[in-house]
This record gives structure tokens, sequence and C-alpha cells, in this order.
């Protein structure tokens, strides 16, 4: 019978060289990839330092009330900075703080490093009593759009900021507010509709239903010819209508159920 013939120490030795070219493999990719990142990081410290990645043009589009002069103004003092140092958020309150017109700022980065600002305006629900040039939005930040006469007023003298708030979402339930319309929140518990021909009383929440039914009872009161001075749609399932004095029956008030 014929044995095969196997060398312990030869392939002892075998595995040892495996083993040493192995090690050698490795030490050299560490320095290898130690000498690229130095290399990168002095050529990346070196474009930084000549500028190859600083800001140099901002544009802003999407503005109406906000001059663009106003906005590129706080802007530019980023520009010849390296664009990982733009700071979104102090940007953002900068221009906030600056015109409260402003509700927010998007931003995108264009090529040849171009920061382009695009500014959300707020969108104005009312116009403030006392000065009709300055408007007011659903979360109550006043701000200046002289452009706007469709808007309801908002009386703000005399009132709270829990009653503004109420009127407000009034307000911003109501299916057509009229720009003659002027809506009072002196009273926090009852947001009153001043509209030139009646008073209406909403109440101080669920203005959804307070809405439908002041429709149902106007509607009531045009077929039926006669002309309300006071409305009131607190009570539920019911509307109480005090008539005008010259269309007035003895009986008024009346009362309408809905």
């Amino acid at each position: 019978m014929i044995r095969e013939y196997f060398d312990r120490h030869q392939a002892r030795r075998v595995r040892s060289r495996t083993r040493k070219r192995g090690y050698v493999k490795l030490v050299f990719g560490i320095v290898l990839l130690i000498g690229v990142a130095a290399a990168g990081r002095t050529a990346w410290s070196w474009a930084a330092g000549e500028g190859w990645f600083d800001l140099t043009r901002v544009t802003v589009s999407g503005n109406r009330l906000v001059p663009g002069n106003e906005v590129l103004a706080v802007a530019r003092c980023w520009l010849r900075r390296p664009v990982w140092r733009i700071d979104r958020r102090r940007l953002s309150a900068a221009l906030q703080r600056r015109n409260p017109a402003i509700g927010r700022v998007d931003y995108a980065l264009w090529p040849w490093w171009t920061l382009a600002l695009t500014v959300r305006e707020r969108r104005a629900v009312a116009r403030v009593e006392s000065d009709p040039a300055l408007v007011i939005d659903a979360e109550g930040v006043v701000f200046r759009d002289s452009a706007r006469t469709d808007l309801p007023g908002l009386r703000i003298a005399g009132t709270s900021g829990e009653g503004r708030m109420r009127a407000l979402t009034a307000i911003t339930l109501c299916p057509r507010p009229q720009p003659d319309w002027l809506f009072d929140p002196g009273d926090g518990r009852d947001v009153r509709l001043l509209a030139p021909a009646f008073t209406a009383h909403l109440g101080s929440g669920n203005f959804t239903a307070a809405w439908r039914k002041l429709e149902g009872i106007r509607a009531d009161l045009d077929r039926s010819g006669t002309a309300a001075d006071e409305i009131d749609v607190r009570y539920r399932d019911q509307g109480i209508v005090v008539l005008k004095a010259a269309a007035a029956d003895p009986a008024a008030p009346h009362s309408f159920r809905n």
C-alpha cells in the first residue's frame, strides 16, 4: 500500500508566508488610505481657503409685500462664506424680525454656489379696524398690506388675545366673509359680527354650526321679506332674532328653530 506523504513543517511555513503577505498588504492599504485622506484634506483646505466653496450670489423670489432689497440686505452677510456655514434657521429668524409679513423662507442651493430664497408671505384674513392698511393672519400676526380691501375688519382696541383668536377662527371658518363686516371680540365669550344691516352674536366656539345657522335664518328672513336688527345663534337648536323697529311685530323678538 502506498501512503500519501504530508510535510507538516512545510505547511506551517506556507501559512506563515501567506499571513505575512496579508499583513504587508493590510499595512500598505492603511498607509495608502491615510495618505489619500491627508492629501484630500490638504486639497480641501486649500480649495476652501481659495474660496472655491464660498457663496457667490443670492436671489429672491415669491415676494409681493416684502421688498427684495430688504431680504438681500439680510442675506448678503452670508456672501463670501463657505456654503456649509449658512445658518438657515438664523437667517429665517432675522428676516421675520425685519418684516413680519414673511411666514417662512424656502432655500435652494444652485450650481456655482447661488442661494435661491423663496419667500412665503403670510395670508391675511382681516384688516385692522384702527388702521385698514394693517392686516392680520390666522395666527394673529399683524403686518402691512394696504392693497387688501376685500377683507372684513377686526376690532383690536379693547380686546383680549383670546378673544381676537376666537374672532380669527370665526373669520377663517366663514364661507363668504364680506369686506364691510366688522368682527368685535370685545366680549371673549361672544364674538359679534357688526354688519351694515344687522348684528350677529356668534358665541365663542363651534363657528361652523354658527355660520350654518346664521345663513339659514337670513334665508328665512329674505323669503318672508323682513329685516333683522340682531340675530343670536348662540343657543342650541334655535336662533333669536330681533326684527328692525319699522318692520317689527309687537311680538318681537322671534325665535327660529334650526
